[in-house]
């Protein structure tokens, strides 16, 4: 695909936009969210070790037998 020419002139891209069925204007802008709540927030801590120690090359084999 080339690009032949730019359109700049703002009546002719509105003109077509219309015959092709799209909108020419840009959709509304929502309003700011308000901040969240204080007393709707949860503690997500996980209560003790969240990692155990465990011993992760228990039945690995040893690098010094192979």
């Amino acid at each position: 695909m080339r690009i032949i020419a730019f359109v700049l002139d703002p009546p002719v891209i509105e003109r077509i936009l219309r015959h092709i069925g799209e909108p020419f204007a840009a959709p509304p802008v929502l309003p700011p969210r308000s901040p969240p709540r204080g007393e709707l927030e949860f503690d997500q801590r996980v209560p003790g070790d969240p990692w155990p120690k465990m011993d992760q090359t228990a039945g690995a084999p040893d690098p010094a037998w192979e």
